[in-house]
């Protein structure tokens, strides 16, 4: 590819409010070539690692978690703000910290008592 993908994510200024600069991806996610470029780049990177799973945070996070969960063979974790489901829910300190207090669902996979056990 020789487009640079940076050049694929607008910047709309003050969105949502005054101050904030909104990259919109959506570009990027319209340009089939670029977003194989970036979910290859991803793999790349984790290729031969020993992974549980791949965590997307909501929403673009599951955009490009999904694919990459796939291409690396293992499973991918939705996380997702609280009270978007009905289950019971843990935050472990770290995904507190990048998610401001995001919850994970603890039906969605056995690969999270693991993840929470290294959190604790």
């Amino acid at each position: 590819m020789t487009t640079n993908l940076a050049d694929l994510i607008r910047n709309i200024p003050d969105f949502p409010i005054p101050g904030i600069q909104f990259k919109d991806i959506t570009p990027l996610l319209q340009n089939g070539a670029a977003f194989k470029e970036v979910i290859d780049t991803l793999a790349a990177r984790y290729e031969g690692r020993a992974l549980d799973a791949i965590v997307g945070i909501e929403s673009r996070g599951f955009i490009f978690s999904a694919p990459l969960a796939y291409r690396l063979g293992v499973g991918m974790i939705p996380i997702r703000k609280p009270g978007i489901f009905r289950q019971d829910t843990t935050c472990p300190a770290l995904l507190i910290e990048l998610t401001a207090c995001a919850f994970l669902c603890t039906g969605l996979s056995p690969c999270i008592a693991r993840l929470s056990r290294r959190f604790h």
